[in-house]
């Protein structure tokens, strides 16, 4: 008996110790909590700072709006001009407030202030009369809206529709803009009393608006309906002693509205249904003291602040620019004292939700960018035939059972997980706890994925039209998986110490223009004409959009170092080709020439932006393609036809990109240059941004000749832009291939024309909507070869600005023979470029279109540095030991069996998928808690301990056995 009672002792023990530790692991957990700030006091912190409340400004004038430098059409000489302005974006315009000194006939300089606005696919901005009155910070936009908002001087107005409430003229001037009458609509009761408003500040995503109705009470505003909600009526008379001046925070889930200002005090309110009143307009009787009117709960912050530090807060006058942070649990401002207390001084003051637990933390390194940041090209594979990118990021998707693609490409030894690594940061550790991280995905374009929007549908549009998108996007956030969110959000979010950045190199198609290039014959880019000097145009025009880029991620996080990071040059000078570098002479020197504009472009623009350019043009040398040394870049592979289930599951992507050699000897330059990113100065006085004017740009030959011989791009109004027109990017001979035009902000009932190149086809003319959209189908005549070819349309935008658009597309022919080269697909070693009937490196693949040629390798005892854990699905996985991989997800399957597709119950993207299918596909369902953050090696703490006791409870009970 008292061994038996020993050994259930023992057995006690055990199981309180893994209780215990359990418990001690789940402590550990981090788990973003909705914020509450009414459980409880808020805590205070007070912090010293040298700023007052004047030099900053303040929440009553601060707007949505970001400081960019654009373009404007006048009518004088220069005609065109440039200046730095407001800018408030919605739905398909923009409205700036510009201040400029304009030169008259006489040459006098006469100050300006207006209104402006550039619709759609304008090059310009045009002036704008549209009956609110103008201010930087007067206009509340939404970018899934063409609502404007206007607040200013006491006045609230909204304008609904904008684009259809707007007529152009033309004057002495120029062009520009009225509203029609009726246009402009002011808050009024029901009586037709117009309101009186005081500030008013919106979400930080926009969906929201608080304002002061001067003499009601605060009342809060649906952004998407207009809906009004009166939450208070406690508020500040006017004409009695100090009048008040509110300012406002409001958080994005539209719950808790921070007050702050002069003679206002410092609260918070929380809004609900049940308190208040919700209207659809604004009612008379909100005027009135009405004995069932219930306030809104309010947590009063100055008590919090007066006995802060035992009472060392120096009295309390006012609460200056309340600030929710990301995730809504702290709120931040300036704490202004008495002046006529003893030390009274200006704080930063800091008030945390009771309970609350932030879902992120600054960490020090973040890397943004597209192919050459992500690692695009690191081909090499382990013995069980993975790549080396990460989880998540090379997945080709299936629409039947509801799977997005997901081809970021990010791979683990990527150039930004070298730099890492040489800071000391080490892997990314786990979402909520991490040092550093990368979001980079090929494919990036710096117009649609780094920026903020309530529209986005990842990259590519991955995710419209997909039920649990919105799961799959939070999951994104929470894990870092790129291509589903903009890279924006994660600067914003977590406020890196330094980042680095590439961008440009998409929104101009130059990887579509290589990959045609690697076509037979020399490409008609290549030839110095019409084309060549529509490619040039088009990088010209991206100083000015990649300054601003830079210029907004500094407003999303002002204490970040910025580090713009150049393209390498791929391809040498040298020619000593192997046969998957399928350019000849002209080709490859045009390449060359094009990467060195591109990147003279993106210097400048980081100059003008102010931020640190990283010059990495050389850095591949003779190990680019085509030198004497090792490759450092992948050759062209077009065997990747996937679409349509033939070839070798490849990927065209990677052709063209530096494998993990190329790489490492990119974060080598930059080690060698910079060293460690957050230590190194770039700037005077510890500043993150220093822009300077006066930036050169030489244009490379065979661009500029191309500039100074072809007509049409002498042509200073047309304005030349790579922009997806076709809703598909190839078409399939099926007896007839077609492409469907989708167009929108075009001049409305305007016409346009198609054409086809590279023989040049017209495919046809068209006429814009009403409204300015185009939705059309071409059918591409039957003596158009297989192969790419240039897609262009010309049109006028809304405004009537002549606009070239164009896109490289595929044709593919007729089943058995995609490429329409004779021989059928099942025995083509090649598709649609020259085999080379010869395999160099015994890899069974023809040298043709070889990613890499190399010596023979035996990939069992190469892979020697196989990469750490790293972040996948909210835990560490080992990538080297994840041969099924995709298999782990019960959906992520590229070879699901019809029986499977019956099982999955998803037909189509547009159909339901229940929750267990959804938590097939999603890190945060899958682990049901969407905002739980895990430590691995806490996770695995109690398992080794239960492990132990149990070995110790087993010698035990074998020592007792053989006392007995």
């Amino acid at each position: 008996m008292r061994g038996k009672w020993a050994t259930r002792q023992l057995w006690g023990m055990f199981g309180i110790l893994a209780v215990s530790f359990c418990s001690v692991a789940f402590a550990h957990t981090s788990f973003a909590t909705s914020p509450d700030w009414f459980s409880g006091t808020p805590s205070v912190e007070l912090f010293d700072d040298t700023r007052t409340p004047s030099t900053v400004p303040t929440n009553v004038t601060a707007g949505d709006c970001t400081w960019q430098e654009v373009r404007y059409k006048y009518a004088q000489p220069p005609f065109y001009r440039s200046v730095r302005a407001c800018v408030h974006q919605a739905n398909s315009f923009q409205l700036a407030h510009m201040t400029d000194c304009v030169p008259d006939w006489y040459g006098n300089c006469s100050t300006i202030h207006w209104t402006a606005i550039r619709f759609g696919s304008d090059n310009y901005f045009y002036r704008a009369n549209i009956g609110t009155g103008s201010g930087p910070y007067c206009w509340r936009t939404q970018a899934a809206s063409n609502d404007v908002v206007y607040a200013c001087n006491g006045r609230m107005s909204i304008i609904y529709d904008l684009p259809m409430k707007v007529v152009r003229h033309t004057d002495i001037n120029g062009a520009y803009y009225d509203a029609k009458p009726g246009a402009v609509v002011d808050l009024a009761d029901e009586n037709g009393s117009v309101v009186s408003v005081g500030a008013t500040v919106a979400s930080k995503d926009k969906k929201w608006l608080v304002f002061e109705a001067r003499n009601y009470g605060l009342v809060r505003m649906n952004m998407e309906d207009k809906s009004l909600h009166l939450f208070t009526k406690d508020v500040r008379p006017y004409g009695y002693g100090s009048d008040p001046t509110y300012e406002f925070s409001i958080t994005n889930d539209g719950k808790y509205v921070a007050v702050g200002g002069n003679n206002a005090g410092a609260s918070i309110y929380s809004i609900s249904g049940a308190c208040g009143e919700a209207s659809a307009n604004f009612k008379s009787t909100w005027r009135q003291k009405v004995a069932g009117f219930q306030e809104c709960p309010k947590q009063d912050l100055v008590w919090p602040v007066m006995n802060v530090n035992g009472g060392t807060a120096a009295g309390f006058r006012y609460f200056k620019l309340p600030s929710f942070n990301y995730d809504d649990g702290v709120l931040e401002g300036y704490y202004v004292p008495y002046r006529t207390v003893n030390g009274g001084k200006v704080s930063w003051v800091r008030f945390t939700a009771t309970r609350y637990v932030s879902s992120t933390q600054p960490i020090e390194y973040l890397a943004l960018g597209d192919s050459f940041s992500s690692g695009e090209g690191d081909t090499e594979k382990f013995e069980n035939n993975e790549k080396f990118y990460r989880d998540l990021t090379d997945i080709k998707g299936n629409d039947e059972l509801g799977i997005p693609q997901e081809m970021c490409h990010l791979s683990l030894r990527s150039y930004p997980y070298i730099l890492a690594e040489n800071m000391g940061l080490g892997a990314p550790g786990i979402a909520g706890q991490t040092d550093w991280q990368s979001v980079a995905c090929s494919g990036a374009v710096a117009a649609d994925d780094y920026r903020l929007s309530e529209v986005y549908n990842g990259q590519n549009a991955r995710l419209k039209d997909y039920i649990g998108a919105t799961e799959l996007r939070e999951d994104a956030l929470i894990n870092y998986v790129p291509g589903r969110v903009e890279q924006y959000n994660f600067v914003q979010r977590d406020q890196p110490k330094t980042l680095t950045i590439t961008a440009g190199g998409n929104d101009v198609g130059f990887g579509e223009i290589i990959k045609k290039c690697a076509l037979p014959g020399t490409c008609d880019y290549a030839e110095g004409k019409v084309k060549t000097a529509a490619l040039a145009h088009t990088i010209q025009d991206q100083r000015q959009k990649l300054a601003n880029l830079y210029s907004n991620i500094h407003d999303l996080s002002p204490n970040t170092k910025i580090y713009v990071v150049g393209y390498p040059q791929f391809i040498s000078e040298d020619y000593n080709c192997r046969a998957n570098v399928q350019l000849n002479e002209d080709e490859r020197s045009f390449t060359r020439q094009a990467v060195t504009f591109m990147n003279e472009i993106i210097a400048a623009a980081a100059n003008d932006a102010g931020v640190h350019y990283i010059d990495l043009e050389d850095v591949l040398g003779t190990n680019a393609l085509c030198g004497n040394e090792e490759s450092y870049v992948s050759g062209i592979n077009r065997d990747c036809l996937w679409v349509f289930g033939i070839g070798s599951g490849d990927d065209c992507q990677e052709s063209f990109h530096p494998n993990h050699l190329g790489h490492q000897a990119m974060a080598n330059r930059i080690n060698a240059d910079i060293g460690d990113l957050r230590s190194f100065e770039y700037c005077p006085d510890g500043k993150t941004t220093c822009p300077s004017d006066g930036a050169t740009i030489e244009i490379p030959p065979l661009l500029q000749s191309a500039l100074d011989t072809t007509t049409f791009a002498q042509d200073n109004d047309t304005k030349y832009s790579h922009k997806t027109i076709a809703s598909e990017n190839y078409a399939r001979k099926n007896p007839h291939a077609t492409f469907n035009i989708q167009l929108d902000g075009l001049q409305p009932n305007s016409t346009g024309n198609a054409d086809l190149a590279s023989t040049p086809t017209t495919l046809g003319t068209f006429t814009a909507d009403s409204t300015g959209k185009v939705d059309v189908t071409f059918t591409v005549p039957a003596n158009i070869p297989a192969g790419d070819h240039t897609l262009s349309v010309d049109v006028k935008s809304f405004s009537g600005e002549p606009l070239h658009l164009w896109q490289i597309v595929t044709i593919y022919g007729a089943d058995g023979d995609l490429d329409e080269d004779g021989i059928v697909d099942s025995e083509d070693t090649c598709m649609f470029v020259t085999p080379a009937n010869a395999d160099f490196d015994g890899d069974g693949v023809d040298d043709g279109c070889d990613l890499y040629i190399g010596p023979e390798v035996d990939k069992k005892t190469t892979s020697t540095a196989k990469p750490g854990p790293f972040l996948a699905r909210n835990t560490y996985t080992n990538h080297a030991d994840s041969s099924d991989n995709l298999e782990r997800q019960t959906l992520f399957t590229e070879d699901d069996t019809d029986q499977n597709l019956a099982d999955s119950g998803v037909s189509g993207k547009n159909k339901s998928i229940d929750e267990g299918e959804v938590k097939g596909t999603s890190t945060s369902v899958t682990q049901s808690a969407k905002n739980e953050k895990t430590d691995w090696w806490w996770a695995t703490i109690p398992i080794l301990l239960m492990l132990f006791v149990t070995m110790l409870l087993l010698v035990y009970t074998k020592r007792r056995r053989k006392t007995i």
